[in-house]
């Protein structure tokens, strides 16, 4: 796509309700709708001297990040991060009150939390290699913790482009217990549920663009079974792979009322865990060939903010009996920073 579409669908995106950036950090829900800060349009040329000039300014150092966003929640900080969802926008770079945070960032990165100052900043979104900023606003950050995600599609064919806070939850559960959420960003899947192969439903009938509320499992690894939520219809039949940042790759085929992809993932205790799903299921036809993928974050919790990468191929059949063939070879690598 051009970077004039983009900067099109941004501007459409421009009246989302960033401002939500506020409030409890333990509620996972989408918040566009509780209006506690303030977004206001950036004007060009305010920084000019008695002269009428344009003054050169030095950048400002970028925020720190944090391996323990809980901790800074609760010093009075604010700790967001960028999570970049949009399978057809290009790679961008972003910048918070005039300092780069992000550079070449491509579609499904997620970024560390930054830890910023309760204030309002000018967050600007600018296509990798372009000079001119597409998304430039005034946002205000309270105490909290925040995801600030770039949802659908620069097209438009399935879903609309958007940029939508979520607030994220940094308080760990107990140590034996790890908290998990689904957030759906697969532009076009219906609504869909989340549950352990065999066994129970974790999420029910969350729809794109929303983030489930976190549930609570035992420490240990699960093979996730991810499928149209009840009364949806079952999805389509093609085969389509989910990668998981923190885990493994999985293909799975879904017959009419089966899983669409089952993903395995290791849930550590302690830690609170965002599940994001993401890319097409259909990527044939689409406006980018980005097949749907799980990307697991650790968001707090557990000694280690790092991720691991890794691939396993395999078949599943889809029916009743959930089986699956191992038919490859896993390996994987594992980066980060671990708290003694």
């Amino acid at each position: 796509m051009s970077r004039r579409q983009f900067a099109a669908a941004l501007g459409s995106a421009v009246g989302v309700g960033l401002a939500g950036c506020a409030g409890g950090a333990n509620n996972s829900s989408n918040v566009s709708n509780q209006t506690v800060g303030t977004v206001e349009d950036v004007t060009e040329g305010d920084e000019t001297d008695a002269g009428g000039t344009e003054e050169e300014t030095e950048a400002p150092e970028p925020p720190e990040t944090t391996d323990d966003p809980a901790a800074a929640v609760g010093e009075g900080s604010a700790v967001a991060r960028i999570a970049h969802l949009s399978p057809d926008a290009p790679n961008v770079d972003v910048s918070v009150g005039g300092a780069t945070i992000l550079e070449d960032a491509s579609f499904g990165t997620v970024s560390d939390y930054y830890v910023l100052e309760p204030s309002t900043y000018t967050v600007a979104v600018t296509p990798t290699g372009e000079e001119e900023a597409v998304f430039e606003q005034e946002v205000e950050f309270a105490n909290g913790a925040f995801t600030v995600a770039a949802f659908g599609e620069v097209s438009g064919t399935n879903q609309e482009f958007a940029v939508e806070p979520l607030e994220d939850r940094v308080e760990a559960p107990g140590a034996d217990t790890a908290a998990v959420r689904v957030v759906h960003a697969s532009p076009d899947a219906p609504p869909v549920s989340v549950g352990v192969a065999g066994g129970d439903t974790l999420v029910e009938s969350v729809a794109f663009g929303e983030a489930s509320e976190y549930a609570e499992v035992p420490a240990g690894d699960y093979s996730l079974e991810i499928s149209a939520a009840e009364g949806m219809g079952g999805m389509d039949g093609n085969e389509t792979t989910g990668t998981d940042t923190g885990t493994e790759e999985a293909t799975g085929t879904a017959s009419d009322g089966g899983p669409v992809a089952t993903v395995d993932v290791s849930l550590a205790g302690g830690t609170v865990d965002s599940a994001f799903a993401a890319g097409y299921l259909t990527p044939e036809g689409e406006a980018a060939d980005a097949p749907f993928e799980v990307i697991l974050t650790v968001d707090s919790g557990g000694g280690s903010m790092g991720t691991e990468t890794g691939t396993e191929t395999g078949t599943e059949t889809g029916t009743d009996a959930g089986t699956e063939e191992p038919a490859g070879t896993e390996a994987g690598t594992e980066t980060g920073t671990e708290s003694a």
